[in-house]
């Protein structure tokens, strides 16, 4: 009689192969994990947004409600993250939460961006301030160009142009500047900014400085800026021109919104003099930039003029891919107008006079809100040259070898581009521009200017 034991050994002989692997590999369990996602902000489910899966490459994008879904989820304790691009570019990322994971079945997360009152009282604490629904916040830090070291008691400026109108066709501009400092981390918080504005920001540290950045504090009201800085002293970085030198490379391509490279495009660092134009494939090189946190501009007629920061290093290359939008530009253009007021009519009319005229040309109030700031509004009229920054800049007409400065109206009033700079983009109307004079213009010429003319007209006109 055969013992038991070798009965068992066997029976295990004839036990199919892949019966044996199954029994010592226990099965995996799965659950399904189902969700919204909420960004407390703006007070709306947040859309089209990216829910990952702990570091794993599975994802689910929201939908029109912020809803998301994720199946075959491993049982267990799971890490959710979520992410859109508009919320990284202000510094809003990797806001998420965890989860527990039953087999076979299914558990629903609420996911959100953390209100604003969370973000004040993390930042600015209890004694600044209350938060309002016109108080923005910007904070981020300064760093070393050339180490990444964190710098404590950096100073950083910022400022703004203010526009007020007290009372019908008077205008009073502003110029507020606030300064603070980093602290021991190299952090910097600034608590009570004007939301939906550009400022501009530089940072210093002792004799050295980064370039003047643009910040925009959307209606979020929220925003982050890290800004680097060369402590590195190098002579002859200033030349008779006040551009500065360094030891900086920028290599960058542009590309148009519909994929193709825009060859002959220009590009320039704002404190630096050197301009290049984009070769066949739509690369440029800029040599001998300075080093730290500076203003890319990137220019093509046809194309809405990109300007965006880049961190530079001395005997570095930086690398940056450009992608501009198409400007969109009308032969003809009529502007019909739907509200009942006797003055708005009467300059809607002589507005569409002037335009059938031929002389010049018109930006409406529908092409003027695809813009990104004023500015921009300015920046693909022929023969016209736009310099300076987005809050401050200023406008010249091409005669051959030379420039002239137009008169600008605002509303029917002499003004300045000062002025103009200030304003926000929708307090526009209509913008007309005439390279030249027309009898037509005869209300607005000036004997001791033959130069063009520029009419702004806002929505407060009557």
């Amino acid at each position: 009689m055969k013992t038991p034991w070798l009965v068992a050994v066997l029976l295990a002989a004839f036990v199919p192969l892949g019966a044996r692997v199954r029994a010592q590999i226990p099965e995996r369990s799965w659950g399904i994990v189902m969700g919204t996602v909420y960004d407390s902000l703006l007070g709306a489910p947040l859309d089209h947004a990216t829910v990952s899966l702990g570091h794993s490459a599975r994802s689910s994008q929201t939908d029109e409600h912020g809803r998301f879904v994720l199946d075959s989820v491993p049982a267990g304790l799971q890490t959710l993250s979520f992410w859109r691009s508009d919320l990284d570019s202000i510094g809003l990322s990797a806001f998420g939460a965890t989860v527990t994971v039953e087999p076979a079945s299914s558990v629903s997360v609420a996911l959100a961006v953390p209100s604003y009152s969370t973000f004040w009282k993390a930042a600015c604490g209890s004694g600044v301030r209350a938060a309002q629904a016109d108080s923005g916040l910007v904070f981020g830090t300064v760093t070393d160009a050339e180490t990444g070291q964190r710098l404590a008691g950096a100073q950083i400026s910022f400022s703004w142009l203010a526009v007020e109108r007290p009372r019908p066709r008077q205008w009073v501009v502003e110029r507020p500047e606030w300064n603070v400092a980093t602290d021991s981390a190299g952090t910097y918080y600034l608590c009570g900014t004007p939301v939906q504005y550009l400022l501009a920001a530089r940072a210093r540290v002792g004799l050295f400085t980064s370039g003047l950045i643009e910040v925009l504090v959307d209606n979020r009201g929220i925003s982050r800026r890290d800004l680097t800085v060369s402590r590195e002293p190098l002579t002859g970085r200033a030349d008779s021109g006040a551009a500065l030198r360094g030891l900086a490379t920028l290599v960058g391509t542009v590309r148009g919104e519909r994929g193709g490279v825009l060859p002959g495009t220009y590009a320039s660092i704002e404190d630096a003099r050197q301009t290049v134009a984009t070769d066949s494939v739509g690369r440029f090189v800029l040599h001998g930039l300075p080093s730290g946190t500076r203003m890319l501009m990137v220019r093509r007629i046809g194309y809405f003029m990109d300007r965006e920061p880049v961190d530079l290093r001395n005997r570095d290359s930086t690398r940056v891919d450009v992608t501009l939008a198409e400007a969109t530009v009308l032969d003809t253009l009529r502007v019909i107008a739907t509200i009942f007021d006797p003055g708005l009519v009467s300059i809607v009319s002589a507005i569409d006079e002037r335009r059938i005229s031929g002389f010049g040309y018109l930006e409406t109030l529908e092409t003027i809100r695809r813009r990104g700031y004023v500015r921009s509004v300015f920046e693909d009229f022929p023969e016209m040259i736009v310099t300076g920054s987005t809050y401050n800049f200023r406008l010249a007409i091409r005669r051959g070898d030379f420039y002239c400065t137009p008169d600008i109206f605002i509303d029917g009033f002499l003004a300045d581009a000062e002025q103009l700079s200030s304003m926000s983009l929708h307090d526009l109307f209509a913008v007309e521009y005439y390279p030249r004079q027309f009898p037509g213009l005869s209300k607005y010429l000036r004997p001791m200017n033959d130069c063009g003319v520029i009419l702004v007209w806002t929505t407060f006109a009557r």
